[in-house]
């Protein structure tokens, strides 16, 4: 069985790898992207990248500390998005807007997708009492 702790670990290397990896691919790229309108709206695509791996970088670097699995918040998804809004703004300012509308879209996800997770985990708990109850009644 995989530890947890391992898994966290490793999610949190190659997190901060993929930062990296985009950061300096859009430093070496940046007046290429600046130069054609697409370039500009794929530069603030990569940068809300930028933002989704540092926001996964955050929540694992917590939860290692911790030891508990803790959700991010909102303060860590902000610190996320202003280190995404700082990388876009090198490049270009339609860079930061489109950055920001498409951190805004993969928040909202985030935010649903841990929405169903809550709902599965609870239908997982309430079938286990309703298994327990039944055999209950069964004993009795």
């Amino acid at each position: 069985m995989v530890r947890p702790s391992t898994t966290i670990g490793t999610s949190l290397k190659v997190s901060i790898l993929t930062v990296l990896a985009l950061f300096s691919g859009l430093m070496t790229f940046k007046d290429t992207l600046a130069d054609s309108d697409k370039g500009k709206i794929l530069g603030g695509f990569l940068c809300s990248l930028i933002y989704l791996f540092t926001l996964t970088a955050i929540g694992n670097l917590y939860s290692s500390l911790s030891g508990a699995s803790k959700a991010t918040k909102w303060f860590e998804a902000l610190i996320a998005l202003l280190f995404a809004e700082f990388v876009a703004s090198t490049i270009h300012g339609v860079c930061v807007t489109t950055c920001f509308l498409f951190s805004v879209i993969i928040t909202y996800e985030l935010y649903k997708l841990a929405a169903e997770g809550d709902v599965l985990q609870t239908s997982v708990l309430d079938s286990d009492r309703f298994i327990t109850s039944k055999k209950q009644k069964l004993k009795k």
